[in-house]
């Protein structure tokens, strides 16, 4: 049956990404644990490993941020485990359920469809960073240290010009292409966290509550990459409210109010872009241009040797970082499609389930 193999496939990509880690929310009244209902042993294994994959992803920071590639990655391999833990407990299912329970479904597979085109947006933007580091590598094959550039007015203004459309490319929110269907992500998943985030009902069934977690994870873990590839989001990152009895609760919101107040930190300090990996290129990228914009202006070449050295220490730099980058946004978009395919196939395996539970 197609939910079988939807299911077998999930399970598969599931265990490819547990090398991956995990994300987060804010709560309401906390419960004592006495108050708490007694679980399903599936739910509760389910509840135990996300709370888990977000205690380590919220331990795993570098130098203490969130906002870098690495980390997004680790999120997102953890929301992509996370929903194959979903997509293996479809088979169990148990048909029928109630009418609220049945809105609860209809909602999960309404939402879903709405995080395909989520995901459509985020490849658009992740397209778009791409050809910012294509950009990078004309500019440093224009400023090659290993050739006796400094002596010449005309490299030396071809690489300043290339520099100069770096620093264009990621200073003018309008003119970068994706930008606009970025926008409409973020107000989708906006909407979506407003309107749509009621926790089930207690006695609800294990699979009701497990759709629930996988989708707040899912909903905030690409709410946080349209954050972070965003430039000089005008919006701060939605808050997402969950119930206090989900047993991630508290790891998740711990984890929310961290992000985001590493963003109220990025937009205080006046940085183009909250990604860390474009605040330090842009930061070498000006120091670069700065260089050979005073040089070449002041028609003061050959450059001197102090220069000419720095130049070199930075083009060596902005090589590497964008090398780095150029790798993340690869294995970045590979995720993003893993999640549109397995959003894909949990849509057909609960519609074939339905369908036949029906016939």
């Amino acid at each position: 049956m197609a939910h079988q193999q939807g299911s077998s496939l999930i399970a598969t990509i599931g265990t490819a990404f547990t090398a991956f880690s995990y994300p987060q929310f804010a709560m309401r009244t906390p419960l004592s644990p006495a108050s708490l209902p007694l679980r399903d042993p599936t739910l509760k294994a389910f509840e135990n490993d996300l709370a888990h994959r977000l205690e380590q992803l919220k331990q795993s920071t570098h130098d203490g941020s969130y906002l870098n590639l690495p980390w997004l990655r680790q999120a997102l391999g953890a929301t992509l485990v996370t929903n194959s833990a979903v997509e293996a407990l479809i088979p169990d299912f148990e048909l029928p359920y109630s009418e609220r329970e049945d809105k609860w479904v209809g909602e999960y597979l309404d939402d879903s469809a709405k995080l395909l085109d989520v995901c459509n947006a985020l490849k658009a933007k992740i397209s778009d960073m791409k050809h910012y580091q294509t950009k990078l590598q004309l500019a440093l094959h224009l400023a090659d240290a290993r050739d006796n550039w400094g002596t010449s007015e005309a490299k030396c203004q071809r690489a300043r010009n290339a520099l100069r459309d770096c620093l264009l490319a990621i200073k003018r929110r309008d003119e970068i292409q994706g930008q606009a269907k970025l926008d409409s992500c973020k107000s989708t998943l906006r909407r979506m966290a407003d309107n749509k985030l009621a926790a089930p009902i207690l006695k609800s069934k294990p699979f009701i509550s497990a759709i629930y977690g996988a989708k707040v994870n899912t909903i905030f873990t690409c709410g946080l990459l349209a954050a972070a590839l965003s430039v000089k989001p005008r919006r701060p990152l939605s808050s997402l409210h969950v119930h206090s009895h989900f047993l991630w609760s508290a790891s998740l919101i711990t984890l929310q109010h961290r992000v985001k107040d590493e963003i109220h930190r990025g937009k205080a300090s006046g940085s183009t872009a909250l990604l860390g990996e474009l605040t330090c290129i842009d930061a070498i990228v000006r120091q670069f241009h700065a260089i050979l914009d005073e040089a070449v202006l002041s028609k003061m070449l050959p450059l001197s040797k102090e220069q000419a050295d720095k130049l070199r220490q930075l083009a060596e730099n902005l090589r590497r970082q964008s090398e780095e980058l150029g790798k993340d946004l690869g294995l970045l978009e590979q995720q993003v499609n893993e999640l549109f395919r397995m959003l894909v196939n949990s849509r057909v395996a609960l519609l074939d389930l339905i369908s036949h539970s029906r016939c």
